[in-house]
């Protein structure tokens, strides 16, 4: 078994689309699973299925460890560990926490970090530094890290600065202390009234791409809120 994880979504994106290339390839069948949709019994049967060829499908298995934690979801874990010895992927979009990984050590797992660059743009966001931020989106262009990914990055930054700003006890408990501090300490270049301002330009940027309303793309929207610190 194969797990592809982390926080840098182009990089994970891309491993993920080079094995399932590979595993067609091979002639294999692929069928995608998602936990949040399937049961327990369904999974099971999907994981012992054999096709008119006699081998079994390989299976690409999303949302395992997205969403709250559940009775189900840990079941779903037991499942799949069962199955190591089998070809699939579990592939998550965040960074899974050594926590989950444990179960699973005897799949093999590939990590991809944010690069450093990412973590310098997100350094950048403070008020009247408009300049230097901006300064960064061709950087992060050449890491192929851009519109709709960097925005939800921005999304979540923002999000987690109004939380350090009001109260850094509910950050996320993935946040490691260092970090936590990190975001509180910026938190506090901006009143509380400037982050919701950003957040909600940033909630109405992504309604009207999302629903037509707008011809601009993620990153126009980016650069003016940029523009705007």
């Amino acid at each position: 078994m194969l797990i592809i994880h982390g926080d840098n979504l182009p990089a994970s994106q891309k491993a993920l689309e080079t094995a399932i290339s590979e595993i067609k390839k091979g002639g294999h069948e692929i069928n995608h699973i998602d936990v949040s949709a399937t049961d327990p019994t369904s999974l099971r049967q999907q994981l012992d299925a054999t096709n008119l060829f006699g081998t079994t499908p390989t299976l690409i298995i999303q949302n395992l460890f997205s969403g709250p934690k559940s009775k189900a979801k840990e079941l779903f874990k037991k499942i799949l560990s069962d199955h190591q010895d089998q070809p699939h992927i579990i592939y998550a979009d965040k960074k899974i926490t050594d926590a989950n990984l444990k179960i699973f050590n005897k799949s093999k797992v590939e990590h991809f970090k944010p690069g450093n660059e990412l973590y310098q743009f997100l350094d950048q966001i403070i008020p009247g530094n408009s300049t230097r931020a901006i300064h960064m989106l061709p950087i992060l262009a050449k890491q192929d890290i851009q519109g709709v990914y960097l925005f939800t990055v921005l999304h979540e930054h923002i999000r987690s600065l109004i939380i350090a700003h009001s109260t850094p006890s509910l950050l996320p408990a993935r946040i490691p202390p260092f970090a936590k501090q990190k975001l509180t300490q910026q938190s506090k270049k901006f009143s509380e009234s400037q982050l919701l301002s950003i957040h909600n330009k940033i909630y109405q940027a992504d309604k009207s791409i999302k629903t037509g309303l707008s011809t601009l793309s993620f990153d126009d929207f980016i650069y003016s809120i940029l523009s705007n610190l």
